[in-house]
């Protein structure tokens, strides 16, 4: 962790320092977003309100990106911790990537590495791989791979479409469908099984998401996005959570603030 944090503080004071040493021209961004629960991959991580900063700096292909999830109720109260931990931060993931944009393609590749302050959740660290295509429908692919606590791998494909609504405001229409490997699988939702519900859990598909926003870009470089987001768990990953009576839809609504420059 000490050494991952290193990385990312050298590579911001690279960012922030004069640009002309930097060689080539900074993005930056932050953004903050408030949302009705907080889903990753078709995992409920928590079922009630979120906050969830986020900041990021690029410059000549290189990226660095800190976000974070801050429970806003006791939603993961315990009888050790009955206040839960509302107003603390559940998970923090560090990111650096690479990425490189050819002729209607963009390649990525980078590493995150997933911390939970304030939790006994055990840290990791996934590696991926990622190509988007610049036509109709941006499709994309990614591969990512826990080479820490979970040992398995997991595919995403993705694809978006803009219906224009006025000449500055777009709906933004995004679909993406996960699929595990079987340590994958085991890994994340084994836990969820009572003993000898399931004989087995295998690779396969795991999750579908579909999301409609609409970004308002209230002044030049500031953007304000409301969001809705459905949510489901698919083959053996939904049965695990069926047999652990575990929830296996999500409906979430948000609203995120963006200032980038």
């Amino acid at each position: 962790m000490k050494r991952l944090l290193l990385i990312l503080s050298a590579l911001m004071l690279l960012v922030y320092a004069d640009p002309s040493a930097a060689l080539g021209p900074i993005d930056a961004s932050a953004s903050a977003g408030l949302f009705s629960k907080y889903v990753w991959r078709g995992m409920i991580v928590t079922d009630d309100p979120v906050l969830q900063p986020d900041l990021s700096v690029s410059v000549m292909g290189f990226g660095a990106d800190i976000w974070g999830n801050m429970d806003l109720t006791d939603y993961h109260r315990t009888s050790e911790d009955p206040d839960g931990l509302g107003g603390q931060f559940y998970e923090m993931d560090y990111s650096l990537s690479y990425g490189v944009s050819l002729p209607l393609l963009k390649l990525g590749a980078g590493l995150i590495y997933y911390d939970f302050p304030n939790t006994h959740d055990s840290a990791t660290t996934e590696l991926y791989i990622s190509a988007a295509a610049d036509v109709l429908f941006s499709p994309s692919v990614a591969m990512y791979y826990d080479v820490d606590e979970i040992d398995g791998g997991y595919l995403q494909l993705a694809a978006g479409y803009a219906v224009e609504m006025s000449p500055g405001t777009d709906l933004d229409l995004a679909a993406s469908l996960g699929y595990g490997s079987a340590d994958y699988v085991q890994g994340y939702f084994a836990g969820l099984v009572p003993d000898k519900a399931l004989t087995s859990l295998d690779a396969g598909p795991t999750d579908l998401q579909l999301t409609a926003e609409i970004p308002y870009h209230l002044l030049p470089m500031v953007t304000v996005t409301p969001s809705v987001t459905y949510s489901t768990l698919l083959g053996d990953a939904s049965d695990a959570a069926d047999a652990g009576n575990a929830d296996t839809d999500a409906f979430f609504l948000g609203l995120t603030a963006g200032l980038s420059f």
